[in-house]
């Protein structure tokens, strides 16, 4: 079902939104007539983005830090509009076997995709109510709904896999509230600049033996946004 107040304009925070699947979600949003503001780490975005760089609102912050999310979150108070739409992209890729990682790399799969989500949610969650409406929606991966074992990924996967657990139970805490809460777990990600060799390795990974289109995930997002869907992990391959 449409969900009503979707016909307004909203602001949108996209984590990670000024690179690969999260640039396309901040535009895909932008289209919508949304305003949209992305957080980035790296300070060479704003040269990197061109053009964008006037239509979407960037931030330079790392939102696995209590710090990068307090100033992020001051950043949008002194908008003209009320955050509506939440997509908690951010994440790190540490590879390699368990026991080849150090406590640093581990800890940040952790804080960059659950914990981050999670501040990001704390100070969001209650202004959407404030108004009686607001999406969240979290990126996995694929098979983050079915618990199982990763070879060089694990770090990365099991982050996901929480994600999973924060997403369901934060959405059957707000069921009922004009608030939704879902998850996107896509499979490994066709994106320029990969080799033939990483693009080969990728799809031997993916469940659906071949890379995943970022367009099929933007419009999940896009649907998810569009209605009332609420509690659903949702894998597209």
């Amino acid at each position: 079902m449409m969900a009503d107040a979707f016909v307004s304009r909203k602001l949108a925070l996209v984590t990670g939104g000024c690179r690969n699947l999260g640039l396309e979600i901040s535009r895909a949003l932008l289209s919508c007539g949304h305003q949209v503001i992305a957080t980035t780490r790296d300070a060479r975005t704003f040269t990197e983005l061109g053009d964008t760089l006037s239509k979407i609102d960037v931030i330079q912050a790392d939102v696995s830090t209590e710090e990068g999310v307090d100033r992020t979150f001051e950043y949008i108070r002194g908008k003209d509009l009320p955050i509506g739409i939440l997509v908690n992209n951010a994440s790190s890729f540490p590879r390699g076997p368990l026991l080849s990682l150090d406590v640093k790399e581990f800890r940040h799969a952790y804080d960059s995709t659950v914990m981050s989500a999670f501040m990001c949610i704390k100070k969001a969650v209650p202004l959407m109510k404030v108004v009686g409406w607001g999406r969240v929606i979290n990126i996995g991966m694929a098979g983050a709904d079915n618990v199982r074992g990763y070879r060089d990924v694990a770090a990365h996967a099991s982050a996901k896999t929480a994600l999973s657990v924060l997403t369901l139970s934060l959405a059957a805490e707000l069921e009922g509230t004009g608030l939704t809460v879902n998850m996107v777990n896509p499979g490994p990600i066709e994106r320029a600049g990969l080799t033939s060799k990483e693009r080969e390795r990728l799809s031997s990974i993916s469940p659906a033996g071949r890379l995943t289109r970022s367009g099929d995930i933007v419009g999940q997002v896009i649907e998810m946004v569009q209605t009332d869907i609420n509690g659903t992990l949702s894998t597209v391959l």
